[in-house]
Parts: structure tokens; C-alpha cells; sequence
């Protein structure tokens, strides 16, 4: 999230809680592989210590890519300072209400180690300077980049700026105000797009985090704040997106759940995706407060997202924990296929230092949320190789270090 480091956004000092470094497991094929071969021997799969709850989401209007880009730069920059950040924050480790006891270890898991593949072409894609451009001169490293393709298309959200890309890396839209994705107000205070397409529908799908601003200027948070979703089923990303907006707030207004601390945020929304349902999961903080909630998973009809509904099935499962821990950076998988369930994994290092455990979670009866009702989660602990938190890495030319994040799950 592109928080500052220093000056006082609203009434709390706020920083970049967490830089993700990518710790890659296999696609889903080989994670319910490893579910099962290593359930036996670590723990048995169970049915979690959560809540849970049912919904709908109403839609927040349409979007279309427009040239915005010249009204934002004519516009004077904001005194808006984003993108220091702090992978190991003491927000982070104090906001923790329970004891970090470690679960059971376990062997390790021999990884298939394959060659990568050729790079077909490359092209610059969404810099900083498009920011400039079109956030109102304001710019932000690192810009939290996300990215997909398909159907000819490369479609790039980044904080705070979005381009369509022909494969070839012409450009054939943009560059834009990523809030444009999203039908929000240009100078409101967005963060961490996330975006995918799907062959089988010819879809795309994007995510942003939204926390409201006094005046809408992006910059003092009050206390409101939602999960952007935004989806096209043309195949082409440069015609209308439809859009909803996932009430984050869980402060037990608007039908959420009352969470300690809130009015609340969902950090880093990342994406997964099945046959039945669109996944996301964040990992919630306090807006205006120091209060950690652990990850929260959303499951959210992929009919009625196919169908433009005007208000979606939703459920959300909330006060997670595996591992003797309270739930952190759970990746949904991005599912091709039929599947017995959608699984999701997470790593498993309460103390930000090394572990050999993963968390592996299950959803089943996912039919269930087009219907109004409840799927069922479990989760399970595997082994895994060693990992942990990265060293600062050195730069060439300078004699500072790159702050290289941490050793959260970024792909299943």
C-alpha cells in the first residue's frame, strides 16, 4: 500500500505495512498434491476457528477508459507523499492479540526445480511519469504493479495510473487515473491493483483497496473504506467495465461484521478464481488505529459478476487462524478446470524471521454463495523448504539498500 512515512494522514502516523516478495508455489494442481500427500503427517484437515457471513454487494455504476489525462495535469500536484515503506512494521507485530506460538513442524518438500521459460518480447509499460500525468503530478515508487493478458490485450494497473497494451506493446489506450477503473473521484486515495483475465470467458477482472478522504482529496482518511471490483466481459478492456464496491469498513455498519479497532481497511487485495466464484482476500488494519484483524477471504459469484447483477452474492469468512497464528497474506489460486475444491496457501512465519510450514485452506460447496448461502472452509498445515525474510539487497551506483519485503505467498 503506498502510504507515506512520515506525515500524519487523519489521526494515526502511517507507513507501508508490507512489501510482498514473491514466494511462489505451483499452480493449483500441485497444491491440492500437496494437501492431501502431506495432511497425514502434520495435522489433519479441520474445519477453522472463523466467522462467517452472507451478502450482497450492489453495483457502483460503469466505467469506460477516457482521456482524463489532460484535465489531471492541468490540475496543480497534491501535497500527497506516497511510497516509503516498512515490510516488518511494528504496527504489524504489536497489533497481534494473541500469543505467536508456533505450530508443528514438519519434513520438508522436495520442489520441482524447472527450467524457465524463453522471453518472446519486452516493452516499457506503466512508469512513474504516467502517474505525473495523470494523478495530478504526484508519483509513486514502487508503484504497486498489476498486470494481465489475453484475447491481444496487456492491460497494466499501477498506483496510480493504467494503460491497454496491444501484445506487441503499442499502446492503444491510456495512460489514465487508475480510479477511472474503479468510478471513483480522481483524487481519491486508492491503492494495490490487482487485475486477471480469464480465457474461458473472455473476462477481465480487477481489484484496487479504496479508504475515503476528508473532501475526497486523497489524502486525511475518515472512516470509510471499500474493496473496488471491476469486470468486463467483452474481451476488449478498452470498452465499459462494470463495477462494485465491497464494503471493507467491518465496524458492524452496512451489514459488517464489528471488528476490533475498525472502521477498517483491506491491505492488498489479491485474487483467485474457480469455476463458481471470484476470490479476494486482504489483510485488514485499522484506518485511524494500530489494530491488526488478520486476513479476510470474500467469495463472490462469478454468475452474477457474468451477468452484470446489480448486486452480487458474496460471503466472507473472517477471524482466521491457522498454525497456532493469526491468518496473514492467504493467496487464493487461480483455478483452470474443474476442481474439487478452491485452495488457497499462505506462509506461516508469526516472527518475520524463517519457517518450513505453509497453510493450505480449502473451500467447498461453492455453489452455495450463488445461492445466498455458506460455503465450507477448512485448512490443513504442510511442510515446506525453508524460507524467510530477505537481507536488504544493494543497488548499483548507490550505497543504500533495497529494502527486498518479506516472505508472504504471492502466487498459487
Amino acid at each position: 500500500m503506498r502510504f507515506a512515512s512520515g506525515p500524519h494522514l487523519g489521526r494515526v502516523t502511517l507507513r507501508r505495512l508490507v512489501v510482498p516478495l514473491t514466494v511462489v508455489a505451483t499452480i493449483a494442481a500441485v497444491v491440492i498434491g500437496a494437501y492431501y500427500a502431506f495432511a497425514p503427517r502434520t495435522q489433519a484437515a479441520s474445519a477453522p476457528d472463523y466467522s462467517g457471513r452472507a451478502g450482497l454487494i450492489p453495483q457502483a455504476g460503469s466505467a469506460t477508459p477516457s482521456q482524463t489525462s489532460a484535465a489531471a495535469a492541468s490540475t496543480s500536484a497534491r501535497n500527497v507523499i506516497k511510497g516509503a515503506h516498512s515490510p516488518h512494521s511494528v504496527q504489524l507485530r504489536n497489533a497481534q492479540s494473541h500469543p505467536t506460538t508456533q505450530g508443528p513442524r514438519a519434513g520438508s518438500a522436495a520442489l520441482d526445480n524447472r527450467s524457465a521459460g524463453a522471453l518472446l518480447t519486452n516493452f516499457d509499460g506503466v512508469g512513474s511519469r504516467d502517474s505525473g500525468v495523470s494523478n495530478f503530478g504526484a508519483e509513486f515508487e514502487p508503484p504497486d504493479q498489476g498486470l494481465c493478458v489475453g484475447n491481444g490485450f496487456v492491460v497494466e494497473p499501477v498506483n496510480s495510473a493504467y494503460s491497454i497494451y496491444r501484445t506487441n506493446g503499442h499502446r492503444v489506450a491510456g495512460p489514465f487515473n487508475v480510479n477511472v477503473l474503479f468510478n471513483e473521484g480522481l483524487t481519491e486515495f486508492t491503492s494495490d491493483p490487482r487485475c486477471y483475465y480469464e480465457p474461458s470467458t473472455h473476462t477481465w477482472y480487477a481489484v484496487i483497496l479504496f479508504i475515503s478522504t476528508v473532501d475526497g482529496l486523497g489524502v486525511d482518511f475518515t472512516d470509510h473504506a471499500h474493496t473496488d471490483i471491476a469486470v468486463n466481459t467483452s474481451g476488449d478492456p478498452t470498452t465499459p467495465w462494470t463495477v462494485y464496491h465491497l464494503d471493507a469498513t467491518d465496524d458492524g455498519t452496512n451489514g459488517t461484521p464489528n471488528h476490533q479497532g475498525c472502521p477498517c481497511f483491506g491491505d492488498q487485495p489479491r485474487l483467485g478464481i474457480d469455476q463458481q466464484n471470484l476470490y479476494i482476500s486482504t489483510d485488514e488494519f485499522s484506518i485511524l488505529g494500530p489494530e491488526f484483524n488478520g486476513t479476510q477471504i470474500y467469495a463472490i459469484s462469478k454468475s452474477d459478476l457474468l451477468h452484470h447483477a446489480s448486486n452480487l452474492h458474496f460471503a466472507q469468512f473472517d477471524k482466521l487462524s491457522i498454525g497456532g497464528d493469526i491468518a496473514f497474506g492467504v493467496q487464493p489460486a487461480i483455478t483452470n478446470g474443474p476442481a474439487d475444491a478452491e485452495f488457497m496457501m499462505g506462509s506461516l512465519d508469526p516472527t518475520f524471521t524463517t519457517d518450513n510450514r505453509l497453510g493450505v485452506w480449502a473451500l467447498t460447496d461453492r455453489e452455495k454463495v450463488s445461492q445466498g448461502g455458506m460455503p465450507r472452509l477448512s485448512s490443513v498445515v504442510i511442510g515446506s523448504e525453508t524460507y524467510g525474510v530477505p537481507p536488504a539487497a544493494s543497488q548499483l551506483g548507490s550505497s543504500s539498500f533495497i529494502d527486498s519485503g518479506d516472505d508472504r505467498m504471492q502466487q498459487t
